[in-house]
């Protein structure tokens, strides 16, 4: 409360606690899905279009922070979860988006065999070696130095769960 009586301050605080709490038990229960098997919804993905679908709802992001992204997807269609794949592929791009600073995001997209394979990389800070094997770990955030505290340590374990649902692996190079 204010001197005046005023709850507005709190009260938003407390509703921006409850978002952050629903989205951790949305991302929770979306892994215990995962975890037994959930059947995945099906249908063809033009997974290229996808890719600039996701790239254009972040272009005012990129733009204020002077990101220049670069996309060279091939065109082709998975058969797929289109709503958990577009998840997978947000994490990715956001997490790209949340350590780069400023440089360039290159998002490729190559056909290998009849798969698919989708390669971000970007100029951001990177990330030390000694924690790559524990980025897809859950709740892991890494360097204290570049955890963001609005981050629940969960969307790579996600991206991981998602893809390995559709028969693929994410690998991860710094």
């Amino acid at each position: 409360l204010d001197k005046k009586g005023d709850h507005t301050p709190v009260l938003a605080s407390s509703l921006e606690e409850v978002g952050h709490m629903t989205k951790l038990v949305d991302n929770l229960f979306l892994l215990a899905k995962l975890d037994q098997g959930e059947v995945l919804h099906k249908e063809p993905i033009q997974i290229d279009q996808l890719i600039s679908k996701i790239v254009d709802s972040y272009a005012t992001m990129f733009k204020e922070k002077g990101i220049i992204v670069a996309i060279n997807a091939s065109p082709f269609t998975v058969k797929g979860d289109a709503h958990k794949i577009e998840r997978a592929l947000r994490n990715i791009v956001h997490n790209a988006y949340m350590y780069t600073d400023s440089g360039t995001i290159t998002i490729s997209g190559t056909i290998q065999n009849t798969k698919y394979r989708v390669s971000i990389k970007d100029t951001g800070i990177g990330i030390k070696k000694s924690n790559i094997s524990y980025v897809f770990d859950r709740f892991y955030k890494g360097d204290h130095s570049r955890t963001h505290t609005t981050s629940s340590g969960l969307g790579l374990s996600i991206t991981r769960e998602i893809i390995r649902a559709h028969g693929g692996d994410v690998q991860i190079y710094s």
